[in-house]
């Protein structure tokens, strides 16, 4: 992860953002399935994380990279799961700006995101959309 806040003035489509490792380990799943209130019994038994899991490390990592401004808003997300993650693997994330429409006062930035294992074989692959206000 970038050790300074993204400017928001980079986030151009084709911008990337900084590579992501990403492992969920049981405490960590666990602790997701209680903020979400879902049941773990199957992904235990199974030795798998919770697909949406994945999603929500992976646009968390990516929305703590940028200088996000007050008032920013995650209107909507699109994601395709291609295999279950186990627990502890390591994971890769993949986040790339796709389209941004600056609207006056606002900003629509839209970005891409694959998770892939370090063989690079998919796990999950997402778009997702942001608001920001332009700053002042």
């Amino acid at each position: 992860m970038a050790t300074e806040p993204i400017d928001l003035d980079k986030l151009v489509p084709g911008y990337a953002f900084p590579l992501v490792r990403i492992s969920i380990d049981a405490a960590r799943a666990a602790a997701y399935l209680r903020a979400t209130e879902g049941e773990g019994e199957p992904f235990e038994a199974a030795g798998t994380v919770p697909p949406m899991a994945v999603t929500a490390l992976a646009i968390a990592a990516m929305g703590e990279a940028m200088a996000l401004p007050a008032g920013t808003v995650h209107v909507s997300q699109d994601a395709t799961f291609h295999r279950p993650a186990r627990l502890g693997e390591v994971l890769i994330s993949r986040a790339m700006v796709s389209r941004r429409v600056n609207r006056g006062k606002i900003n629509l930035i839209n970005v891409g995101i694959n998770v892939a294992d370090p063989s690079d074989l998919p796990v999950m692959t997402a778009e997702t959309s942001f608001v920001l206000p332009n700053e002042p």
